[in-house]
């Protein structure tokens, strides 16, 4: 049981629905509030998290992410290696030559966001948006808990 409210019985059903979603919602909101703060205290401390976009591209890249957290603001252009997938962060420059960290492939352009969340999927993580978070804006917009170190 996620909580109880008091309500008409006369109140029309969608009435109703859409009080129990906005509960729900409210406290979906509460909980991954609190598992950001979280990732905060264990990146530092245990090294089971990581924020920032470096960080979060190296351990998804090793397949240790377990629950990506992205702002929903998060729009940045990447590079995924063509030859195995690794995501990276382009160059300032632009150049999309740059070898991959991992194979020294080259790296073809992609909306990171979008790569990140397809990449957490296919290793069975959970991807969970998130539209304001100072922790997430302070570092790229971006975090994850680890499956392990």
């Amino acid at each position: 049981m996620v909580d109880t409210f008091s309500i008409d019985f006369l109140e029309e059903r969608s009435k109703v629905i859409l009080h129990v979603l906005e509960r729900l919602l409210d406290k979906e909101r509460g909980e991954v509030v609190s598992q950001i703060q979280g990732i905060a205290e264990r990146a530092l401390k245990v090294g089971r998290a990581t924020l920032g976009l470096n960080g979060t591209l190296e351990t998804l890249n090793k397949g240790q992410v377990y629950t990506l957290y992205l702002l929903t603001s998060f729009s940045l252009s990447g590079g995924k290696c063509r030859r195995c997938g690794s995501l990276n962060i382009i160059h300032p420059t632009g150049n999309l030559s740059v070898p991959c960290n991992l194979r020294k492939g080259e790296a073809k352009p992609v909306d990171l966001g979008d790569e990140m969340m397809g990449a957490t999927l296919r290793q069975d993580g959970e991807v969970k948006w998130v539209d304001e978070n100072p922790i997430l804006k302070e570092n790229d917009g971006v975090g994850a808990s680890l499956r392990f170190r």
